[in-house]
């Protein structure tokens, strides 16, 4: 149950300082650039955002040198329409790819009229300024657009992605088969030779495929949680009232969650998807699900720390994922849907001389392409006007630095109270006060009549005409910042409570770990994790069905012995359940 030892790593430190003389090459505008993309990945990360219960040491320790956003979201809650759109630097409006049918090449058309064929892709704009650009995995959806938008975008073979499914359409599947075997781990190992032969400067991405859906993952990875100790979602059910166009009553095109029943320990192998009306899955399902989803990021993370400990420290190095996934939350098991669990996802970011620290900044992914260019050192100005997104890298570089989402919202704010609502709100009020300015006007008129002159009865009926005109727009606009103002705060908020929990914001960046020897933090993965307790003093049990707390008040987990004889039986993590 041991993580897997990488490749030998012989001439590894040979390597490290062939990139650093390549480096010195580059000039000193210009920055080598590393992408790294998850599939179906949460913000729910061990130092990086705050989940204790989560492995993941060597994104962690990423995490500690870097800038960390806490309101980082996708432009399309499903794969091949968000990776289309960031990688592409233009809206799902432009590119026309909602779906898995067509790609920004075929259907793009730009705000200013120009043809997705015609467009500048985000590895492209590098490739046309003197980079060598190198793909690994899953970075624009497979086929979306054709040969990984070679040769356009790359200028080397694109290495296609790896992956290994469960049988049986079973959605989780602890296995223990040779490294290589598993998904991701032979594009990875692509990717660490291309790190150590491409020439600077460079901009290399690699894409995995996990923890998107099948979990086939290996038993040390599994090993590494307790299942029956792992929360679930608080609210298991749909919002009441949830429409059905919100709802997304699947999983991975599926109709039902698969299980080996007989593995697991479970009298049945299948329970239909949850829908707004009716949600059948065991809370013990539920706690296995969440298990293959973690054993799948902790693999990933494994993977990626390969990667992240061969780079130089003066590259830039981006994190993050095409888009979030919901883990039982309201009762669903996948994107597809306007929740946080869906929309959010995680944004790590190192640059060279850059502290590490969290932001609040609001941040798209439609805005890589122009903060990643700038980051890079290269001309900002040189990206086409129809790239959609905003230039966020003075957030990276400057903590001072407003953040330039945040003042577009609010602009954008303002603007629609002065328009929008407020037109809407003065036309349901107009009816009513039109029928009570025509009494007005009669009785203007009726009081005009005892005027001594025409002047003084157009006098009179004018003035009282005014008053009441200004009375109307005192009150119409009265009333709009009111509604307003009760729009705002009586927001469906309860729909997103349980995200909002989950993935509560930290007041300070986590502190850093102490860099040690690959090797020896891949051997230690679990011996730096501590007990998790709610209190100094105070310790709940897990004995109530309803209780959600992540507690682990077991020793750290420690790999079994490799003298172990083989006769010995091994007791299954999963004997608890």
């Amino acid at each position: 149950l041991e993580p897997p030892q990488p490749r030998p790593r012989q001439g590894w430190k040979k390597m490290k300082a062939v990139m650093m003389c390549a480096w010195v090459g580059v000039g000193s505008s210009q920055k080598n650039v590393l992408l790294l993309v998850a599939d179906d990945l949460r913000p729910e990360l061990g130092g990086a955002y705050g989940h204790e219960w989560m492995v993941t040491p060597h994104l962690d320790a990423f995490a500690a040198q870097s800038v960390v956003f806490d309101a980082a979201f996708t432009n399309f809650a499903i794969c091949s329409p968000s990776r289309n759109s960031f990688m592409s630097g233009r809206m799902p409006d432009a590119t026309r790819t909602w779906n898995f049918i067509d790609d920004f090449r075929v259907s793009g058309l730009s705000s200013s009229g120009r043809a997705g064929r015609e467009w500048t892709s985000l590895p492209e704009f590098f490739k046309a300024h003197d980079y060598a650009t190198l793909g690994h995995g899953k970075l624009f959806h497979p086929e979306k657009p054709a040969n990984n938008d070679e040769p356009y975008s790359w200028t080397g073979p694109y290495v296609e992605l790896t992956t290994r499914m469960c049988p049986s359409g079973y959605h989780f599947c602890p296995t223990s088969e040779a490294a290589d075997e598993y998904t991701d781990y032979n594009t990875t190992m692509s990717a660490l030779a291309t790190l150590g032969t491409v020439s600077s400067p460079w901009f290399v991405g690699l894409g995995l495929f996990f923890p998107h859906l099948s979990w086939a993952t290996p038993e040390w990875c599994v090993a590494a949680y307790d299942a029956a100790k792992l929360r679930v979602a608080r609210s298991r059910d749909a919002p009441l009232g949830c429409p059905e166009v919100a709802f997304t009553a699947e999983i991975d095109g599926a109709s039902q969650i698969k299980l080996n029943g007989s593995y697991f320990g479970l009298n049945a192998s299948a329970w239909p998807v949850p829908t707004p009306d009716a949600n059948e899955v065991p809370r013990e399902v539920d706690r296995l699900m969440r298990l293959g989803y973690y054993s799948a990021v902790t693999h990933s993370d494994w993977l990626f720390g390969q990667v992240l400990d061969v780079v130089p420290d003066d590259a830039v190095v981006v994190l993050t994922a095409d888009h979030g996934y919901s883990l039982g939350e309201h009762g669903e098991w996948a994107k597809h849907s306007l929740f946080d669990n869906a929309l959010r996802v995680p944004l790590v970011v190192r640059a060279p001389g850059v502290a590490p620290r969290r932001t609040a900044a609001f941040f798209e992914l439609i805005d890589l392409y122009r903060t990643l260019v700038s980051l890079a050192g290269l001309d900002p100005t040189r990206v086409d006007p129809d790239v959609d997104g905003l230039d966020q890298s003075a957030v990276v570089l400057d903590p001072s630095a407003p953040p330039p989402r945040d003042a577009a919202r609010r602009r954008s704010d303002a603007a629609h109270f002065e328009t929008a609502e407020a037109w809407i709100v003065c036309f349901a009020f107009w009816v009513p006060f039109e029928a009570l300015l025509i009494r007005a006007y009669d009785l203007s008129s009726s009081v005009s009549s005892h005027a001594a002159t025409p002047f003084g009865r157009h006098l009179v009926r004018l003035v009282w005409q005014l008053f009441l005109g200004a009375l109307v727009v005192a009150t119409c606009a009265s009333l709009t910042a009111l509604l307003i103002n009760l729009d705002r705060c009586l927001r469906p908020q309860a729909c997103l409570a349980d995200d909002r929990d989950d993935y509560r914001r930290l007041p300070s960046h986590p502190p850093p770990l102490p860099r040690v020897h690959p090797d020896a933090r891949d051997a230690a993965l679990f011996n730096a994790r501590e007990p998790l307790l709610v209190d100094d003093d105070i310790q709940r049990t897990t004995d109530d069905p309803d209780d959600d707390s992540p507690l682990r008040r077991d020793p750290p987990y420690q790999p079994p012995s490799a003298t172990k004889s083989d006769d010995d039986p091994l007791a299954s993590p999963l004997v608890a359940l």
